[in-house]
């Protein structure tokens, strides 16, 4: 793989472009960066008069050189421009011996500090500036410098990164069956329709299906057994991981086990938590996926199955955490960059986790788990990002993420949160960049002789700063709104006194990618 990459000189004298020195302030005031998408090569470009010229560097990674432009003149004669190509991997040692590590070092941590910075332009120029500083007058180590420090860069600058979105419970009651049957089908077609667009954006997006696809007839609680065009729908929605193991997993018995395995497998659905027998768990689970670039490990447990015991050989995923310090051992085996556990826990109706929670969530930070991602309780409770004190680690903990979709109307069941994490990966060590919570309100609206349930996201419902125009708004009837916006408050509150480092984003999310800063820098890259 070879690096293509253009930087401004700062340090020569005899200017290839010949800018007057009164348009000389700073290099972005006299220099435009272009980008040819076509070839993906890079060039410097000089307004003034339209002059060109070749990459100022060439990093060849496979062979170990770096070629680049270098110039003799005496400043009174036209400067004569030559490549030079230099072998870093013997001669970097050569020239620069201790001060090189030292450098390094010093590098890799600035780079790092930029990587998860909030002001990056900034960052970035201020410790390339001290780092060149040093060497200014140098030019063959200054050259060979600043290849070595665009090529650390840009294990910071293509970065992977893999975006999460987490729901909650999705759930399927009478009242929900009896009205999505419709013209002889049964019609989801009302649930997503706001959420489908953000749900799209996610590289992996998860999901609690909260009871077996146990085949007809179809019932609600208390023992599920859902239509099979529910999980169509959610996979239509954009969910592409099912997590299986809840206290309803086993509400069709070892048939409901079988058979919801059975659906999922034939829409092409990948799913973990439950298993027909003990060698499929073996060679299935943990759960390996990867993206981007990142493996991602994904365990799921349950607290119990409503004391309904599925036949052998069927396994439902219970807590034990003998068993649960096992598959971590085992997926650590895998080498994963990121460990997730998916946890059905917690005391139904309570807006805090208990004790039991909070023990078990430390058990799982100390075995080296690093998001644990809790449901069941059917209300939303608090998250939090805890920061190792000894490597300066983060692990995120959810303890509920509420309802995601549900016939459900007691206080604080009628709505639920979405959690969407980035994981950033630089320096082969992937952790989190950014975490933050959506909330969702199901809203029932009579059409005809039937109710439809839609998801309701609340910032693109609620009336605070939104204006009639606003093309991203929701209207709600007075009544409808009230509720949600109590279910709203509610959790706000909630997150307000109890979340850390984890805040509300809005729908939808127009936030600028990570890198939109790429503008602000006078470098340019190209493979």
């Amino acid at each position: 793989m070879t690096l293509k990459l253009v930087f401004i000189d700062y340090f020569c004298k005899n200017n290839i472009m010949d800018i007057p020195k009164s348009t000389v302030k700073e290099p972005l005031n006299f220099l435009q960066w272009v980008f040819n998408p076509n070839n993906f090569e890079c060039y410097r470009y000089n307004y003034l008069s339209g002059f060109e010229v070749q990459p100022d560097v060439e990093i060849d990674y496979k062979n170990g050189t770096v070629s680049y432009w270098n110039c003799v003149g005496d400043g009174n004669n036209a400067p004569v421009y030559y490549e030079e190509k230099i072998d870093f991997k013997t001669k970097i040692p050569k020239l620069l011996n201790r001060e090189l590590n030292v450098f390094t070092q010093n590098l890799k941590s600035a780079l790092n500090e930029i990587a998860f910075s909030n002001n990056l332009p900034t960052q970035f120029l201020l410790h390339l500036n001290r780092i060149i500083s040093d060497i200014e007058h140098n030019d063959s180590i200054r050259y060979l410098l600043l290849a070595v420090i665009f090529y650390c860069f840009t294990n910071v600058l293509y970065a992977q990164e893999v975006r999460l979105l987490f729901a909650g419970d999705a759930m399927q009651h009478q009242k929900q069956i009896d009205n999505a049957y419709r013209n002889g089908e049964y019609d989801y077609s009302s649930y997503f329709r706001y959420l489908k667009n953000e749900i799209a954006k996610a590289d992996l997006a998860i999901v609690n299906l909260e009871g077996p696809l146990g085949g007809k007839p179809y019932k609600g609680y208390p023992q599920f057994s859902m239509p099979d065009a529910f999980a169509i729908a959610l996979k239509d929605a954009g969910f592409s991981v099912f997590l299986t193991a809840n206290n309803h997993a086993a509400d069709c018995y070892s048939r409901g086990i079988n058979r919801t395995i059975d659906v999922l497998d034939s829409l092409g659905i990948t799913h973990t938590g439950t298993f027909k027998n003990a060698s499929e768990r073996e060679m299935n689970y943990p759960l390996i996926m990867e993206k981007n670039a990142i493996r991602i490990a994904f365990l799921n447990y349950t607290y119990d199955t409503n004391g309904i015991n599925p036949s052998a050989p069927c396994i439902v995923n219970l807590i034990d955490t003998i068993l649960i310090k096992e598959d971590i051992q085992k997926a650590q085996r895998m080498s994963p960059d990121i460990l997730i556990a998916v946890m059905h826990w917690g005391q139904e109706y309570k807006l805090n986790p208990n004790t039991s929670q909070e023990q078990l969530a430390q058990f799982l930070i100390a075995q080296g788990v690093d998001l644990i991602i809790g449901s069941h309780p059917h209300v939303v409770e608090p998250s939090q990002i805890i920061t190792d004190s000894v490597n300066n680690s983060k692990h995120l903990v959810v303890y509920s993420l509420g309802n995601f979709v549900s016939g459900m109307s007691a206080a604080n069941t009628d709505g639920g949160q979405m959690i969407s994490v980035t994981l950033k990966k630089t320096w082969g060590k992937a952790q989190i960049a950014s975490c933050g919570y959506y909330l969702l309100y199901t809203q029932q609206k009579i059409a005809g002789n039937k109710i439809d349930f839609t998801l309701i996201p609340v910032t693109m419902a609620e009336k605070s700063g939104m204006t009639e125009q606003d093309t991203h708004s929701i209207k709600l009837d007075d009544i409808t709104y009230g509720t949600m916006m109590r279910f709203a408050n509610d959790a706000r509150n909630l997150f307000g006194q109890k979340n850390v480092e984890v805040n509300e984003f809005r729908f939808p999310d127009e936030k600028l990618h990570d890198n939109d800063f790429l503008k602000f820098l006078p470098i340019k890259f190209a493979y």
